[in-house]
């Protein structure tokens, strides 16, 4: 029971983490959006956990405890019981994964 309930902690971080600009000093106030700006973020934010649904557990596991676990891609290999190397190509391959769905599901309808 308490791991299931770190595991929802930290996918909350990460899925509150997520939509950070990733550029440095982006100081731009989450306040000033509009409500379509912060359903369009809902959406791609929904897109993004679907995407990562799609991923087999230990990718996803490994993504989550780099990304919002804090843990260092050596921590994750230990706790899964892999290789550093396997831990980095999951992780690529996660994050190529979200960005691929959302590309593919933010097109304007025309």
């Amino acid at each position: 029971m308490r791991n299931l309930a770190i595991d929802r902690c930290r996918r909350s971080a990460f899925e509150s983490t997520l939509f950070a600009k990733e550029e440095e000093g982006d100081t731009t106030s989450y306040a000033s959006h509009s409500p379509e700006v912060i359903a369009i973020d809902r959406q791609a934010l929904a897109q993004v956990v679907d995407a990562l649904d799609e991923l087999p557990e230990r990718t996803r596991r490994a993504f989550e405890l780099y990304r919002s676990g804090s843990h260092t891609q050596r921590e994750v290999a230990h706790l899964l019981g892999i290789s550093t190397t396997l831990v980095n190509f999951m992780i690529r391959d996660a994050l190529t994964h979200c960005r691929q769905s959302l590309q593919g599901q933010m097109l304007p309808d025309r």
